[in-house]
This record gives structure tokens, C-alpha cells and sequence, in this order.
């Protein structure tokens, strides 16, 4: 009867030594997913902000080349230009 109850013993200590190395790796796993989740959300609204500057500082640099352009444009254009070709 005493080596049932010791294998008993043993056994229940086992399980629950399993039990609690597993529920401590599913709360460290759920903690590790939520501090990558909020880590992703900085970074998403971090590359927003940045694409809005990036976004902007594009746009003021076209203007600036378009404007340029436009000084560099002669104002009237004459064509001569010659009967047209019929084939």
C-alpha cells in the first residue's frame, strides 16, 4: 500500500509541477504578444507621422520644381509648320 501512495505522491507532484510550467508559459506568451501588439501600433502610427512629412516635404519640392520650370518656359511659341504629307 505505501508504494501506491508514494507512486501517488509523485505522479500528483508531477502534474502539478507540468501545470504551473504551463500556465506560466501561456501568461509569459500572452504578456509577450501583448507588448508586440502595442510595439507594432507605435511603429504603424510612427511610419504614418513620418509618410505625412515625407508627404508634405514632396509636395512643397514639386511646387518648387514646377514653379521653376515655368521661368524657364518661353511664354508664346510660333510654328511654322509645312503642308501636311497624304499618303
Amino acid at each position: 500500500m505505501l508504494p501506491l501512495v508514494f507512486k501517488g505522491v509523485v505522479l500528483g507532484n508531477l502534474i502539478a509541477l507540468n501545470l504551473f510550467a504551463y500556465l506560466g508559459y501561456r501568461a509569459f506568451s500572452t504578456k509577450l504578444a501583448l507588448a508586440k501588439s502595442q510595439l507594432s501600433l507605435q511603429v504603424e502610427e510612427r511610419l504614418t507621422e513620418e509618410f505625412a512629412y515625407v508627404e508634405n516635404v514632396l509636395g512643397d519640392f514639386k511646387g518648387e520644381i514646377f514653379d521653376t520650370h515655368k521661368k524657364l518656359m518661353p511664354r508664346a511659341i510660333k510654328v511654322q509648320t509645312s503642308l501636311p504629307i497624304i499618303r
